[in-house]
């Protein structure tokens, strides 16, 4: 909290407006005392209103996904870029991810942070990587058959869609080399997962992360056991609230508000996600993991149905 009262402008005003002595705030459960964050505040910040160090500093910047309104641009130190590799080589960790697989990576290397989490930890592991992107499904199949990819990292409904031009050129998905894939960028149920397991002969894991967090893999990752997503607490504080911001217990479905405990660029204090999740529980996995878990994400507060023009 005083790191960014000393350094960013936005939060020192935001804290003196609403009477909050950063002082005060010792405990995870003090964090109530401080005002909510919103997508609109990182868009009136456009470009590095927000930014907490120099542009000396920064290595590299990241877009926020979203297709309406001023861009949500995220900076990164080099330590946010190792923080991000560092999450990710967690979720290579528990899904059994070695430097003898072969990994392709089909999110898009852009401003969309999309492929270069898989990337950075898949580098440190010393794998065989196919950093191929989005795109050109056909040749993302002729990639998987004739390199053996063994692991695919992927946008959640991609695999269905991979089958279906699979089954167009006449090859049947089982018999590639896949054995694990990675999902994410988009809510999918445990009905779309047996699908693609049952298509593939694969496992395949959530992976959750936004961008402003800073980027795919950050803030969690679910384990074999498939009770939740695992939240690393030792990164991020995070909270459930309601429409009102207000904290909900155990089991209640609201918005995920995340605090970022070690960002440098610009880490974010209480921030609302969209993402729309619940506490599942703070004991032990059987898993080991001793991390917060919550559902994996069920959609955002900001998707709408339009029902007779209501």
């Amino acid at each position: 909290m005083k790191y960014v009262y000393q350094n960013c402008p936005f939060y020192r005003q935001k804290f003196k407006e609403c009477n909050v002595d950063v002082d005060s705030i010792k405990t995870t459960e003090d964090i109530t005392k401080l005002p909510l964050t919103t997508k609109q505040d990182l868009r009136n910040a456009y470009p590095l209103k927000m930014c907490c160090v120099g542009n000396e500093k920064i290595v590299r910047i990241q877009m926020s996904g979203g297709t309406t309104g001023q861009p949500v641009i995220i900076p990164y130190t080099r330590n946010d870029v190792e923080q991000w590799k560092e999450m990710m080589l967690r979720a290579f960790y528990i899904a059994n991810v070695t430097s003898k697989d072969v990994i392709q990576i089909t999110p898009a290397f852009g401003l969309w942070n999309g492929g270069f989490g898989f990337h950075f930890a898949a580098d440190e592991l010393n794998a065989f990587v196919i950093p191929i992107g989005s795109g050109n499904t056909r040749d993302q199949i002729k990639f998987m058959k004739d390199f053996n990819t063994t692991v695919l990292c992927a946008t959640a409904s991609y695999p269905i869609r991979i089958a279906e031009v699979a089954g167009e050129m006449g090859i049947d998905v089982k018999d590639l080399a896949l054995e694990k894939m990675l999902l994410g960028a988009e809510p999918w149920s445990d009905e779309m997962r047996k699908q693609i397991e049952s298509l593939f002969d694969v496992t395949a894991f959530d992976i959750p992360g936004l961008t402003e967090m800073g980027g795919v893999g950050t803030v969690g990752f679910e384990c074999s056991h498939r009770q939740g997503l695992h939240m690393w607490e030792d990164n991020y504080i995070v909270e459930i609230v309601n429409e009102d911001g207000e904290v909900l217990g155990e089991g209640e479905e609201g918005e995920i508000v995340y605090t970022s405990l070690n960002r440098e660029a610009m880490p974010l204090i209480r921030y609302r996600s969209g993402e729309v999740s619940a506490i599942v529980s703070n004991e032990q996995c059987e898993c080991g993991i001793e991390h917060l878990t919550i559902k994996r994400i069920r959609g955002r507060t900001d998707d709408m149905v339009i029902y007779k023009g209501r």
